[in-house]
């Protein structure tokens, strides 16, 4: 349950998608963490889909289709999701190429069996820009205290 609960947060924090804002890519960045975090709260996993590179691969081999099954099952199994999402920094490299470092804080309630789950986790995600959106291409993440 503690991996599906990784890949839950991990899926909603890595759904940065378009912005119509033409703010600085800092900024785009941050609002979209907070929107992405309302996603995963509401299980619209199509925005958060949208925000997955089609060649986003993680450390674990994970790739966009296995992030998006993980989510799909953790939101069957779970009735209410809370998620907030701080971002730390973002570290614009290129102007194609950006490193955010957020820190999650994720509560999960399943009703039916009286189970409230609670964890932090931090992560680093690495996001190319496509056209006008960021995507995320990779991730690292560990429990944060």
């Amino acid at each position: 349950m503690r991996m599906y609960i990784a890949w839950l947060v991990l899926v909603t924090v890595l759904g940065l998608s378009a912005c119509a804002d033409p703010e600085t890519p800092e900024a785009q960045i941050r609002a979209q963490i907070a929107v992405m975090a309302e996603a995963g709260e509401d299980g619209d996993i199509g925005v958060l889909g949208d925000g997955i590179s089609r060649d986003y691969e993680d450390l674990e081999g994970n790739d966009r289709r296995a992030v998006l099954l993980l989510m799909r099952g953790f939101l069957m199994r779970t009735d209410r999701i809370a998620i907030f999402a701080d971002t730390e920094a973002v570290s614009v490299l290129t102007d194609d190429y950006a490193e955010a470092t957020v820190r999650v804080r994720f509560a999960g309630a399943n009703l039916s069996r009286f189970d409230l789950r609670t964890s932090v986790y931090r992560f680093v995600l690495g996001m190319e820009r496509d056209g006008s959106n960021w995507q995320v291409v990779s991730a690292r993440w560990s429990e944060a205290d």
